[in-house]
């Protein structure tokens, strides 16, 4: 149950960053191409919601993540589809995507930099919204670029299904970030049943035996959590199904008349 309340909590406070941060207040706008910002105190006070004018970043500052005036910049670099995999990024200064061979890129890249340093504290994070260019139901997360050992870092991320859109936090005043998809994981799909141990349990060729998921049925919304103790259904066999549940857990979000049911599945942490 620990899990499954830390869970909660982070989905309600990202989303209670981007509702109550601050959109127009009294930060100065000096450079609107490069969503170049200065915050003030009052505004750092309020806190703070920057992002581009397309809505492909937002990036969300609470009250207490800066304790003085700083200049805040996002910059994106666009990705075109023929080259997410070998492009190079000279522009935020990265040699190349080095994109792990199991992960797609599926977003633009972005940079954010707070420039006071010594005004940001570690201990509240930042809220991260990325748009990602397609959905073909694999796993989606923000990754960060390590610059010190030249590979991407994933965070803990919650993809919006509806709205095409990946959240996360950061603690960290300065990153490159970019949504990538696992190539082997499925998040969004087809549910079946069967009937085995009759508990909230739950067969997976994605997460190991132990795991616990938050499956959420995306036609009527309602979820169930699951401990993973069985292995399959067969991928390339039972196409588009990528779990199956006990009896128990299926009626909890749908009806086993339906046979299947199209889910959502997330780890709870």
């Amino acid at each position: 149950m620990k899990r499954v309340a830390k869970t909660n909590v982070l989905i309600l406070f990202i989303g209670l960053v981007f509702l109550f941060t601050v959109k127009d207040s009294d930060a100065f706008e000096a450079e609107r191409n490069g969503y170049f910002l200065y915050l003030d105190a009052p505004t750092i006070q309020k806190g703070y919601t920057l992002g581009s004018l397309n809505g492909d970043i937002r990036l969300g500052i609470t009250p207490g993540v800066l304790t003085e005036a700083s200049e805040v910049e996002i910059k994106t670099c666009k990705i075109d589809e023929d080259s997410r995999e070998t492009a190079k990024i000279t522009s935020l200064n990265i040699n190349y995507l080095n994109i792990p061979q199991d992960k797609r890129l599926i977003s633009d890249v972005h940079e954010f930099d707070i420039k006071n340093k010594k005004g940001f504290s570690s201990k509240i994070p930042l809220a991260l919204e990325i748009k990602y260019f397609e959905d073909k139901g694999n796993l989606k997360e923000i990754y960060f670029w390590d610059s010190r050992k030249g590979i991407w870092r994933t965070l803990p991320s919650r993809s919006d299904y509806e709205r095409g859109k990946v959240r996360a936090f950061i603690h960290l005043p300065y990153a490159k970030i970019a949504v990538l998809e696992d190539k082997n994981i499925m998040e969004v799909g087809e549910a079946g049943w069967y009937r085995y141990k009759g508990c909230n349990c739950a067969a997976s060729c994605d997460w190991p035996k132990g795991t616990y998921l938050r499956v959420t049925n995306v036609e009527n919304g309602k979820s169930v959590i699951v401990k993973v103790n069985d292995y399959g259904p067969e991928r390339n066999v039972h196409l588009g199904r990528i779990i199956d549940l006990d009896s128990v857990a299926f009626k909890k979000i749908g009806r086993l008349s339906k046979g299947l049911i199209k889910v959502k599945v997330e780890v709870c942490e």
